[in-house]
């Protein structure tokens, strides 16, 4: 549990004024929840991480480490705090390796260049197949996503048993309520919204109520999404707020690879 260090004290006591300190600890005090490992990650023997971290694509851990901050991708580090040792490769191969994203791939084709796997020549494997990852980044179908100044997208998650969009559009609605230059997105999947026609509608009814009961001028829109134009919505977006969906690494490759600030949904407060 954390505890704000710059107050008087790093406690909570109802004998400080507030009757529901305890139970609202959550208002007076930012707790982090979520820690994100991407692919190809090496994390050695008795690592400690943060919550908050994220470590990156083909990134190595020594043993022993305190992680504190974000790892960036195919970085060595050790210590603690956990700073940077070395690389694993170039800068040149290393945006090569993050265009290919080989770890994407299906099993058959991981399986069809196996010997790539074990060899040290990864110059070569960069050669042959990276133009097609520039062709599969610079194909990808575009999506017109609804016009704001500042853009925050949310994959809704309405299947999840831990389920956050109810949540994330009540905070986003309670804390932006007066600013008009920021819209929340919420993006329903194609196929999701075929099965369960009904969740439209349900979604705008709920966000309705909240805008009315808040008496709010900030802007919550849903906008359905097929699969193909994920990545695409991360070319338009300020930020991505993460939930628990196991797309959520991918999501986090894609906010990455194109300069979107994530925030992190199971966070308290969220915003």
């Amino acid at each position: 549990m954390a505890h704000n260090y710059a107050n008087l004290s790093t406690g909570v006591s109802r004998l400080f004024g507030r009757q529901d300190a305890v139970s609202n600890f959550s208002e007076l005090c930012r707790c982090k929840g979520q820690i994100l490992i991407q692919n190809d990650v090496w994390i050695g023997h008795d690592v400690t991480v943060m919550p908050g971290v994220t470590i990156h694509n083909g990134a190595v851990v020594a043993a022993n480490s305190h992680v504190v901050n974000d790892v960036p991708p195919y970085a060595i580090v050790g210590g603690n705090p956990a700073r940077i040792i070395r690389y694993r490769f170039s800068e040149d191969i290393i945006e090569k390796l993050q265009t290919i994203q080989w770890w994407n791939w299906d099993d058959r084709k991981i399986s069809e260049n196996s010997a790539f796997f074990t060899d040290t020549n990864v110059e070569r494997f960069c050669e042959l197949f990276y133009e097609e990852g520039l062709k599969k980044k610079s194909h990808v179908p575009d999506i017109p996503l609804p016009q704001g100044e500042l853009k925050y997208v949310f994959f809704g998650d309405f299947a999840e048993p831990f389920s956050l969009w109810q949540r994330i559009i009540k905070e986003f609605v309670h804390t932006f309520r007066t600013d008009q230059e920021r819209m929340l997105i919420i993006l329903v999947e194609e196929q999701f919204a075929a099965a369960s026609p009904q969740i439209l509608s349900l979604l705008a009814t709920y966000i309705d109520k909240l805008i009315q009961m808040e008496k709010a001028t900030c802007s919550v829109q849903t906008c359905l999404c097929p699969e193909e134009q994920e990545r695409a919505v991360f070319r338009k977006a300020d930020y991505w707020i993460t939930n628990r969906t196991k797309k959520t690494i991918l999501h986090s490759e894609y906010a990455y690879e194109n300069g979107v600030k994530m925030i992190s949904g199971v966070d308290c407060p969220v915003f």
